[in-house]
């Protein structure tokens, strides 16, 4: 009778540190990007189609993983002339270099709401290391179902031309008409599926 109740005691253990399969919720989640534009403004931007997944386990940090996936010509600056400019071979060249991509490699929690993700960025044919800043991150049980859903806020800077993206032009007051910095800025909502 020890011996079943130790069996039990054992797989209720390793079911509560089991990890958790999330799938992106794109109609939830927003991406955006923010780059300066003629030396003054900032332009702002997102990407209308993506999708991702997430194995979540924060008591067991190398059980956790990320990726992601985002469609180029879904690019949207509310500006139909600079969207198309932007897929176009001077930027992303959409054609040749449809997706940009994410997968991660290291979590580091810092807190219980947020943590560091170490990952690869693929863009433009270009793969570099990246870090995501997560912050704000809660979970939903839901009321009729095994099912939960995770939220939480993500944020990087990266650079363009260290991905290729090095069209640019001088403008007549002096400087360049678009910046080299660009912050991506993610809300991000998952639905669980294991």
């Amino acid at each position: 009778m020890q011996h079943l109740e130790n069996m039990i005691d054992l797989n209720q253990a390793s079911m509560s540190t089991r990890s958790k399969q999330f799938q992106l919720n794109p109609g939830k989640s927003k991406i955006e990007f923010k780059v300066r534009h003629m030396m003054l403004s900032r332009v702002t931007g997102h990407f209308r189609e993506f999708e991702g997944s997430l194995s979540w386990n924060p008591e067991v940090p190398t059980e956790c993983s990320a990726s992601a996936t985002i469609q180029v010509k879904s690019i949207d600056t509310k500006d139909t002339s600079r969207d198309r400019h932007l897929i176009g071979p001077d930027f992303f060249d959409a054609l040749k270099y449809p997706s940009i991509s994410f997968s991660s490699h290291h979590f580091l929690f810092e807190t219980k709401t947020s943590f560091h993700v170490d990952g690869e960025l693929t863009m433009h044919g270009v793969k570099k290391p990246v870090i995501l800043h997560c912050t704000e991150v809660r979970i939903t049980e839901s009321q009729t179902s095994w099912k939960s859903k995770l939220c939480l806020k993500a944020s990087t800077q990266i650079r363009r031309k260290d991905f290729g993206l090095r069209w640019n032009t001088t403008i007549e007051a002096g400087g360049i008409m678009v910046g080299d910095d660009i912050e991506i800025r993610f809300e991000l909502e998952f639905d669980q599926t294991g």
